[in-house]
């Protein structure tokens, strides 16, 4: 009789061990398959322009004279990204980037070609979109912070600070590839949607604002590494 409950004991319990650590897989296996962001460090170069709706754009009422030309400026971005898988084809992408922009512009009056750098903080917030294993299609807006500027002619370098409104908002679509599970090539086109007023400096004294009635517009390429 102490044989038959002990034996009946132990099935009980070994049935109650197998189911709750059958639970215990489940759960573990749930974990698992929750995907989690992915985060990683990017950095490339990057060409920059400024796309003019008015020519007229300039220093101290006109004095200077309108542009004559207005270029792609080479510089670089720096940053972090982190990936958050939504479904299985789809993942939400924000970043946090340090990069450069502006322009190479040139006076009708000046002997010497100005370089115009806009350094910003800029937060990308992307939706992305994976086509195959290797490579995905993404979209969606770029706020930034002007952290400084500078216009350069010759030797001479203006700070020009207050001059600039410090927010700006572009539209950005891009391609990626990864290599692997760690590296990916990324290349992303992004559009200014807001201007970038420029106060004429004598302003202060009853002079008449000039606007710069421009945008940024910026191309960049560059490598990720996926961190975790």
């Amino acid at each position: 009789m102490m044989k038959t409950v002990n034996l009946k004991s132990v099935t009980i319990l070994f049935v109650m061990m197998f189911f709750t650590s059958m639970g215990y897989g489940q759960d573990d296996q749930q974990q698992q398959e929750k995907p989690k962001p992915t985060f990683s460090l990017r950095a490339g170069a990057t060409m920059s322009k400024l796309s003019v709706i008015d020519n007229h754009w300039s220093f101290s009422n006109g004095i200077f004279g309108a542009y004559t030309k207005n270029s792609y400026k080479p510089g670089f971005y720096i940053g972090t990204n982190m990936d958050i898988k939504l479904s299985e084809k789809g993942s939400l992408s924000l970043g946090l980037l340090y990069s450069q922009k502006g322009a190479l512009a040139k006076r009708e009056v000046s002997l010497f070609e100005e370089k115009v750098k806009l350094h910003y903080v800029n937060i990308p917030i992307l939706y992305k979109r994976h086509i195959s294993n290797r490579f995905s299609l993404y979209g969606g807006v770029e706020a930034g912070a002007l952290v400084d500027s500078r216009i350069i002619n010759g030797s001479v370098i203006n700070a020009v600070n207050n001059q600039f409104l410090t927010g700006d908002l572009g539209g950005v679509a891009g391609i990626s590839y990864d290599f692997n599970d760690q590296f990916y090539l990324d290349f992303r086109w992004v559009e200014g949607i807001t201007k970038l007023n420029f106060l004429n400096p004598l302003h202060a004294i009853g002079a008449t604002p000039v606007h710069f009635e421009a945008r940024n517009r910026s191309i960049q390429l560059g490598m990720g590494y996926k961190i975790f």
